[in-house]
Order: structure tokens, then C-alpha cells, then sequence
């Protein structure tokens, strides 16, 4: 017999937040939909000519949606913790949903990843505002505890720009590309505060959470970086490619391994040789190449 595989702390994380689910879903019938919704579909995940699995999770979260909606619309401290356990299921859901559909279902052969990130991003956002919303609350039960939290970003920020040239790089371009202050500001603060996750996790690259990191970016960014990114601005383009290097990071957690070589190949679509030498960090970092000569180094 093989040795039992040792849990990691994401997984440990994951397992006891799951059943914590389960306990939500026997009171609130749109968590236990939700969670039968992402089983179904990381089984899918795991065996892709089971399209019957496909087809119940979305209805399982197409049920979660509708009957939370209410909830949603009026939240009250009663269903706040509830509201916390599904928005979170669904965030999983909806940034592993489109790697997962079938090419026959709902979009034609040329796939927008893009957009479906950005739809992604969205209920990302709204699980911060449920979060904001009832945060005394939630505190309280220990649905959320910022112990966890610890990201260790000090210890990485002194030695950023030395570590990731890439970064005065990235910096450099936002501010030849863009004129307004206040656009130049908010896009220098996301990708100084993507590149602190990027150290994080590079540094700590078994014991640290890859969900929250990868997936709290988009609710910390200023909305009008959000809103250039859904104009697909080539500077917004360059910045998501940049995120799919975070996310490329944690390849082994199910919802993201298929995400960075998809967001890499619909940007390289849309953007000319202008940008080109942007993605070469990283397509480099994504795709495991080493540049070919040193004019194609990064």
C-alpha cells in the first residue's frame, strides 16, 4: 500500500472550510446548491467525458444564484455568515467554470478568457462587499480571521525592485502610456501590490494560501484600473498578463491550472508588436522558455 499523500495547508484550509459549508448548507439551502455546484464541477475537472457533471453543476449553481438573490438584494446578520460561505463557493465556481465548458456551450470557437476573468473579478468584488458589509459579524463566528491572514508582504517589499526588474519596467510603461495622474497612480499601485503577491508566493512556495492572494488582487484594485480592463486598454491588458504569472504559481490548486496560458494567449491576440517586448517576462515566466538571444531577454 502507497503512503497516505500528506495534507498541505491550502488543502487543510480547504477541507475545514467545506465542512463548515456543509453544517451552512442544512439551515441555507443556496450554500449547500453552491457547494454541489463546485463538486460537480471539480469532478468534471478530473474527468472530462462525464458532461453530465458539467450540466449539474450548473444548475446546482444557477439554484445557488437564484434562491440567494433575495439575501443579496436585503442582507441581513442573520444570513451574513451564509452569504459570506456562498459568495466564496461561487467565486471558485466562476473562475473555474469557463476553463472547464465545453466549446458547444454558450460561446462560439474563439474563446474570450478575458472576459470571463473579468466576470470573475466581479463576484470576487461582491464578496468583498458582503465581507465589508457585516465585517463585526463575521469576525465574531470566525468566518473570517484575519490571523490567517498574515501575507509576510514587509519582509518582501524592501527588496522588491531589485528581485523583479520587471516591475520598474511595468512601472516605466504605465507611464509613458498613460497621462492622467490618477490613472498612472492607481495602475502603479496594482501592479507594485501584484508583484508583493508574486514575491509572497514565490518565497513561500508550499505553505501559503494560493486563493486568497490570487483572488483577493482584484477586489484591492481601484475600479477605474477594473473598468480599463473590461475597455481592454493595453495597459490593463499588459497588467492581467502579469497576473496570470500570480496565478501560474499555484498550478496544482484545480480552479486555476488551466487560467494562465489562456489569459497569456487572448492578450497576445489582442495586442500588436508594439507590446510585445511587455509580455516577454511574462510568457517567460508562464510558459517556462528561456529567451532565445540577448535581445529577447526580459
Amino acid at each position: 500500500m502507497s503512503a497516505q499523500r500528506p495534507i498541505d495547508h491550502d488543502e487543510k484550509e480547504s477541507l475545514q472550510s467545506r465542512d463548515r459549508h456543509f453544517r451552512l448548507g442544512l439551515s441555507h439551502p443556496y450554500v449547500l446548491h453552491s457547494l454541489l455546484g463546485l463538486a460537480a464541477l471539480q469532478l468534471f475537472s478530473e474527468d472530462r467525458s462525464r458532461a453530465e457533471l458539467y450540466a449539474l453543476s450548473c444548475t446546482h449553481n444557477d439554484a445557488a444564484l437564484r434562491l440567494a438573490r433575495p439575501h443579496i438584494l436585503h442582507p441581513t446578520t442573520e444570513h451574513a455568515d451564509a452569504l459570506f460561505h456562498f459568495a466564496a463557493t461561487t467565486s471558485v465556481h466562476a473562475v473555474a467554470e469557463p476553463m472547464l465548458r465545453p466549446r458547444d456551450v454558450g460561446r462560439g470557437q474563439e474563446a474570450d478568457y478575458v472576459g470571463d476573468l473579468l466576470r470573475s473579478f466581479e463576484i470576487d468584488r461582491g464578496v468583498r462587499a458582503v465581507v465589508v458589509a457585516h465585517l463585526d459579524h463575521l469576525q465574531s463566528t470566525g468566518s473570517v480571521d484575519h490571523s490567517k491572514f498574515t501575507d509576510n508582504r514587509d519582509e518582501v517589499a524592501p527588496s522588491l525592485e531589485q528581485d523583479y526588474p520587471q516591475l520598474g519596467k511595468l512601472r516605466d510603461f504605465i507611464r509613458q502610456q498613460c497621462s492622467e495622474p490618477s490613472v498612472v497612480a492607481g495602475c502603479i499601485a496594482s501592479v507594485d501590490l501584484l508583484f508583493l503577491s508574486i514575491a509572497v508566493l514565490k518565497a513561500n512556495p508550499e505553505n501559503h494560501s494560493c486563493i486568497r492572494l490570487i483572488q483577493t488582487w482584484p477586489t484591492d484594485i481601484d475600479k477605474p484600473v477594473l473598468d480599463m480592463c473590461h475597455a481592454r486598454h493595453p495597459v490593463a491588458l499588459v497588467i492581467l498578463a502579469h497576473y496570470a504569472v500570480m496565478m501560474s504559481l499555484r498550478p496544482s490548486f484545480w480552479a486555476f491550472d488551466r487560467w494562465p496560458g489562456a489569459i497569456l494567449e487572448n492578450v497576445e491576440a489582442r495586442l500588436d508588436a508594439r507590446y510585445s517586448d511587455m509580455l516577454c517576462w511574462p510568457r517567460a515566466q508562464i510558459r517556462k522558455e528561456r529567451p532565445s538571444s540577448a535581445a529577447d531577454a526580459c
